[in-house]
């Protein structure tokens, strides 16, 4: 596993313009709007960095290299979550620093609701690395991206039924 997380940590090493982009994105919505939007950019960005990283193990027949060495499938799929966890644990430990350096320069009570949001944020990212990684692993990078339009497409289908019957169910009640 550790094998694995060096190869993922070379991967970063050369998607250093991807994160330094990811940075100043949120430093400047930090300090000129919304603290909470840049805090929530940056904890999600970051874990979504470890499905990224599927597609170039599948790029070039990789796979087929990468299952020579010493790791079984699981740990492969293992590797996969942690690291989304300690991506997302470092955006998470930068967002903190970064809510209490913005609470320091300006208003601390926005800091502090940023904060507050972060738990919120975890189960976010949490749910999205539990859907995403395995759609990915099935189906790779091409046509999970297919699955993944499909079941975001489904989710709001859901999502607006369930809010008309809600709201047809809201009309019947007040008629009555």
């Amino acid at each position: 596993m550790k094998g694995l997380l060096l190869k993922e940590i070379g991967i970063m090493k050369t998607q250093k313009v991807f994160f330094l982009i990811i940075a100043a994105m949120v430093i400047f919505a930090a300090f000129s709007s919304d603290l909470s939007f840049a805090l929530g950019y940056l904890s999600l960005a970051m874990p979504i960095f470890a499905i990224t990283t599927i597609s170039y193990d599948e790029f070039d027949n990789g796979y087929a290299f990468l299952f020579t060495l010493p790791i079984s499938r699981k740990q492969y799929v293992m590797e996969k979550y942690l690291l989304g966890l300690i991506l997302g644990g470092v955006a998470m430990a930068l967002s903190v620093t970064l809510a209490l350096i913005c609470g320091i320069f300006g208003d601390m009570s926005a800091s502090i609701e940023a904060v507050k949001a972060l738990p919120a944020i975890l189960a976010i990212m949490l749910i999205i690395l539990s859907v995403i990684i395995p759609i990915q692993i099935k189906f790779g990078a091409e046509k999970g991206r297919n699955a993944m339009l499909v079941l975001t497409g489904a989710a709001v289908a859901i999502g607006f039924g369930i809010g008309k019957f809600l709201k047809a169910d809201t009309l019947l009640n007040a008629l009555n």
